[in-house]
Parts: C-alpha cells; structure tokens; sequence
C-alpha cells in the first residue's frame, strides 16, 4: 500500500474518534443548561379526579418488567434524630407530627448497629430544606441538617 494512503487512512481515523470524544460533551452542556431551567413539579400539587368522574378499568398489559424505567428526582429532608431505640423514634415522629410535620423514620439497614433516622419532608430543592430545617429549629428546638432522601 502506499505510505500516503496509510497516511491518510491513519489521520481519518484519528479525526474520526476525537469527533466521538468531543461532540456528545458539546450536546451535554446543552442537555445541562436546559435541565437546570426547567421548573421542577411542584411537591404539593397533588392530582385527583373529580369525585363523580367514572374511573377506567385496569386491563392486563404488559409485566412491569417491560415498562421503562424514568429515573425519579432526587428529593431532600431534614434529619431531625438518629435513636437506636425504634420506640424514640417513633415518639419524636409522634411529636414533629402534632407541631405539622411530616415526619418519618427510615429503617435501619440490614447488618451493623441498627439506628432508626427519624426525618421531615421530603421536598424537591435543597433550599426549602434548608429553609424547612431551620423552622423545625424555631418551633421545636431541635437542630436537624439536609440530607439526600433516598
């Protein structure tokens, strides 16, 4: 073969995989910019038919397995205890609960000391946590911080 081809073929190919390195990093900073001003869905809007409207029967259609998988948004709370005594938790969700809250306790995971988490919200912004955190704080007394929920 000759050398300019091998040449040739060698530069196209190189140009070939930077133009698949570098063109998707282009269309992700795009997809970025667009996703962060897209207004979330409000947390307290909540759908429900109206109370004479007939609603449609459930016919069988495909397993669940089939059906896409749509990755949820990723939510906040304000974690408020960590006891490991599961009655404790449940009296400080007793409590949060009677002041407004809507407080929950998360299970401890399988294997190492279990210690039940007891938690408020969740809510979509990591700013109304902030903001949800710092009321628990006034009415209750408790300082509670932000944490990923699930």
């Amino acid at each position: 073969m000759d050398i300019k081809l091998k040449r040739r073929l060698a530069g196209g190919a190189v140009l070939v995989l930077l133009a698949v390195i570098f063109v998707p990093m282009l269309f992700e900073d795009a997809l970025q910019h667009e996703a962060s001003t897209m207004e979330p869905f409000p947390a307290q809007a909540v759908l429900q038919p109206p109370e004479n409207a007939a609603l449609p029967s459930v016919s069988a259609g495909p397993p669940a397995s089939a059906a896409p998988k749509i990755p949820l948004p990723s939510t906040w709370a304000v974690q408020v205890g960590s006891f490991s005594s599961p009655d404790n938790a449940r009296a400080l969700v007793a409590q949060l609960k009677a002041k407004g809250f809507a407080a929950f306790v998360v299970q401890p995971a399988a294997g190492g000391k279990p210690l039940y988490r007891v938690r408020v919200g969740p809510v979509l912004e990591k700013e109304r946590a902030a903001a949800l955190g710092e009321l628990i704080h006034k009415q209750t007394g408790l300082k509670g911080f932000v944490v990923s929920h699930p």
